[in-house]
């Protein structure tokens, strides 16, 4: 593996260990020692700059932690137990990068990250922070010069420009929509809001070819649909704000009018399913915002059931 950029390990408190009632805390990492390639690289990105560039409420930074918290207090999944339990086992979480202040800086740092998970081929799966976070996850492509496709699971289409110079929570597909390396090679954003997008900015999607789901068109057909008809390798991202705030209130943009809980875990599972996808992100959890960890534990599910398709991938291949 490449070298790593330098990450901080942090192991949240679980319940104690029970033969009968193992978690993912007590599983993950378990048979991923030293020098070996972990199949999914879970990477904490705890930067929230970009959203105070984009004029966001911030707390997004914290979220990694909250995450990790309510991921590794899930069980395996009990209908696939034993092939579940693997997975994890031959998994690791690297914890938290060690962000510097200077948002470029803390991207590309993220981007080495990234790039490493990737020489292995390993799946990385990135718990942001901001949507700045999703710049520096493709920047991990650029750097292993890997072409491919970005799908966002977003109230918003975060086309933005640039603030001063600065990339943003805003600015990430436009910026690697325009990235020098011309690797993103199509954008896709599901769960859309009109009210949520200005005019200028669906121009600029129609002018790029995008692809676009409004929240209204979203249904578990065509989350089912555009996955199985991947022509290209895809980087995942899901943006919390995709789902109504009465479910998903710790948001750093909560959304009324969004996609219920369901549609975000089909999505997952779909991502996770699908050969085509390399790389999952997950941001804007804002804990400041949240009660009672519910934006943080629906997240954690999302990781789960990304986590639950890559199992059902591997043993699809498997039967082949």
């Amino acid at each position: 593996m490449k070298t790593f950029p330098p990450f901080a390990t942090l192991v949240p408190e679980l319940p104690a260990v029970r033969a009968d009632d193992p978690r993912v805390g007590h599983i993950l990492g378990s048979s991923c020692g030293s020098g070996t390639k972990p199949k999914v690289a879970v990477l904490g990105f705890p930067f929230e700059e970009g959203v105070r560039l984009n004029g966001g409420r911030v707390g997004a930074a914290s979220a990694p932690a909250s995450i990790r918290k309510c991921f590794y207090r899930l069980t395996p999944d009990a209908h696939a137990a034993v092939s579940f339990t693997e997975l994890l086992a031959a998994s690791k979480d690297y914890g938290d990068l060690i962000c510097p202040k200077e948002i470029t800086k803390a991207q590309e740092l993220l981007g080495q990250a990234v790039s490493a998970v990737l020489s292995d081929s390993g799946i990385p799966v990135v718990l942001g922070g901001g949507h700045e976070t999703t710049f520096g996850h493709f920047l991990g492509f650029v750097e292993a010069q890997q072409p491919i496709r970005i799908i966002n699971f977003d109230a918003h289409p975060d086309v933005r420009e640039r603030v001063s110079g600065h990339p943003h929570s805003g600015s990430s597909f436009r910026d690697a929509l325009e990235h020098p390396s011309r690797l993103c090679k199509g954008y896709s954003v599901i769960g859309l809001q009109p009210q949520s997008c200005a005019r200028n900015h669906l121009e600029y999607l129609q002018v790029r070819g995008a692809e676009i789901q409004w929240a209204d068109q979203v249904s578990l057909r065509t989350i089912s649909a555009l996955f199985s008809g991947l022509a290209e390798d895809a980087l995942v991202s899901v943006d919390i704000d995709g789902v109504d705030q009465a479910y998903a209130p710790g948001a750093s943009s909560p959304a009324t009018g969004g996609l219920p809980p369901t549609v975000l875990l089909q999505f997952a599972y779909q991502a996770g399913l699908c050969p085509r996808v390399r790389s999952l992100d997950i941001v804007e959890v804002n804990p400041i915002y949240d009660r009672d960890d519910q934006t943080a534990r629906l997240a954690a599910l999302a990781v789960w059931t990304f986590l639950r398709g890559v199992n059902d991938r591997s043993k699809q291949h498997s039967a082949k």
